[in-house]
């Protein structure tokens, strides 16, 4: 088991950073990432405010100092009402072009640049999250703009949000089940404003998925789920074919059991199941869990360690529904991926027998471990996790954070370091503190903070 000095110094060096490091006032925005070798740092409009989900949540929970928290929610503020745009984002079928540096990448950045609705995400979750930990009406109020910016931007009444920025409400509109997880967010915000139009915008912002015909005869959504005109379905014709676990699929299922959990209406628990109902029989049918396939090609599907979501889900799943079948299936998706650990390392790799450690899906399945552990109390879930978060700190750490990616021979896969994934394995710390001392209670206080969307 870990010693309390090892979680005590790795909060410790976190928080530092952000509080000394990162911002050299309390109101600088952290950089968005930094070169481990020549601490360049590399600033963009996306971490100036739509990163916030990704830190000060986690930072409040370490409890770094109230007023760098409050600076950084109005520094934050500030940004979004002065420059509410994020761009910077290139539409699917061309990602492959820019993510292999060709050279016609800056040109396809510059004509084709655009804004996505999922970048919001994150901000918004941040802002409800602190406002649950604080009741700082100053949170609220920000997730109040933030959703009405996105609504208005990306969304058209009864379509749901769109992908990106639609040149105009008539369209093009093509939705992606990405941004299904903004059906979960406006049941939050339902919550805690009691407004009635954000229970609505959930329960339209689901239907698109809900009417793609792969839902209705394989029950699982693909990742494009609606389009407006005949060129955007040819273009995108891949992605309405195509599943993805995460984000898409647990998007899809985790916003059914919210608007359960709201509601108490059975069709969304009945939507739900055949979900789960389609997750088993893809399992059964790839003999593994799958991660990304087209359909028609599950034979060729991808297995990725981000399948700690499928675990989160149906974690969440069964604190809803106290179903033991949800459990004994997240068990059986641990037990399958957790035999991929590195013997040298105690790390996990991105894929059964990869090459890289990849830091913040490591960070995610260590959590998903003690997800099952607060429930089943396994000794084994509990060292196990506890084992994994220190050879991630071990392997990963620098004197800036900890490096995204590392070759498991030891050697430097890439100086590159995500502020917000440092942060976050603030998650697994806080966690691992609290159930080493048998604090179930204060643990499921955190359970939701640790929702990876």
């Amino acid at each position: 088991m870990i010693n309390s000095p090892f979680l005590r110094t790795e909060v410790d060096f976190v928080c530092n950073l952000f509080t000394t490091v990162y911002s050299r006032s309390f109101s600088e925005i952290p950089p968005h990432s930094i070169n481990s070798i020549n601490a360049d740092y590399s600033i963009n409009t996306l971490v100036s405010y739509a990163d916030l989900g990704d830190y000060l949540p986690f930072l409040s929970l370490a409890e770094v100092d109230a007023n760098y928290i409050h600076s950084q929610l109005l520094a934050s503020r500030d940004l979004f009402r002065q420059s509410p745009r994020i761009d910077g984002s290139i539409q699917y079928p061309l990602r492959p072009l820019v993510n292999h540096h060709s050279p016609i990448e800056k040109f396809i950045r510059r004509i084709f640049n655009t804004s996505l609705a999922f970048s919001y995400s994150d901000f918004l979750f941040g802002t409800i999250l602190l406002y649950d930990q604080s009741k700082c009406t100053d949170y609220l109020d920000l997730s109040l703009e933030i959703a009405s910016y996105v609504l208005s931007t990306f969304s058209a009444e009864h379509q749901g949000i769109s992908y990106c920025e639609p040149s105009s409400k008539a369209g093009p509109f093509t939705i992606d089940s990405n941004n299904d997880f903004f059906s979960e967010l406006m049941c939050e915000l339902y919550r805690q404003s009691a407004d009635p139009k954000y229970l609505d915008y959930a329960t339209q912002i689901l239907e698109p998925s809900l009417k793609t015909d792969i839902y209705t005869d394989y029950g699982w959504v693909p990742c494009i789920t609606q389009t407006s005109n005949r060129l955007d379905s040819i273009i995108y014709s891949r992605m309405r074919r195509k599943y993805v676990l995460a984000k898409n699929n647990v998007a899809f299922a985790n916003s059914l059991i919210q608007l359960y959990a709201t509601t108490s209406r059975s069709e969304y628990r009945d939507h739900f199941y055949k979900w789960f109902s389609s997750q088993q029989e893809l399992r059964h049918r790839c003999g593994y869990t799958p991660f990304s396939f087209n359909l028609g090609e599950e034979a060729q599907a991808s297995q990725n360690l981000k399948n700690y979501a499928l675990i989160d889900t149906l974690h969440y799943a069964y604190i809803v529904f106290k179903d033991p079948l949800l459990l004994d299936f997240a068990l059986n998706v641990y037990d399958e991926t957790y035999t991929w650990l590195d013997k040298e390392t105690g790390v996990l790799p991105e894929q059964p027998n990869g090459a890289i450690s990849f830091f913040d899906s490591n960070t995610d399945f260590s959590v998903s471990m003690l997800k099952l552990y607060s429930i089943t109390k396994d000794p084994s879930l509990l060292s196990r996790a506890a084992s994994l978060i220190q050879s991630t700190a071990t392997l990963h750490r620098s004197h800036l954070g900890y490096l995204s990616r590392v070759h498991l021979n030891g050697s430097l896969s890439h100086p590159h370091i995500s502020t917000r994934y440092t942060a976050l394995f603030l998650k697994a710390l806080l966690s691992l503190r609290l159930l080493e001392q048998d604090d179930f209670d204060g643990f499921m206080q955190l359970i939701p903070f640790l929702r990876d969307r």
